[in-house]
């Protein structure tokens, strides 16, 4: 029995996308998943780390979180900003947790 990749057996091969816009004032979905379906979460402690890193995004960026769906191989946040942008509110809690380390 021959057994095949998941890669050849998929038409194509998904590259990350930019986002469409990240401004101000606007709802954006946050999506991360593992490379060909591969869990990006092993445990629960994996999970709360999720959200302690989200946590520190919608603090240090004033907004809000409204939804979010981690399962075992994705996740997907729905985050707003009144002030900045998602991009803006991720690096800037990045910073601060590298200068806290």
């Amino acid at each position: 029995m021959k057994v095949r990749s998941a890669l050849t057996q998929r038409k194509y091969v998904s590259m990350p996308r930019r986002a469409k816009f990240d401004v101000p004032n606007a709802l954006q979905n946050v999506m991360a998943r593992g490379i060909e379906g591969r869990e990006i979460f092993w445990d629960k402690k994996d999970r709360e780390e999720l959200l302690r890193w989200l946590s520190e995004v919608v603090i240090k960026g004033e907004g809000q979180s409204f939804a979010w769906s981690p399962t075992s191989s994705h996740f997907h946040l729905l985050l707003g900003f009144a002030q900045t942008s998602v991009r803006e509110a991720i690096e800037g809690a990045r910073e601060e947790r590298d200068e806290a380390r």
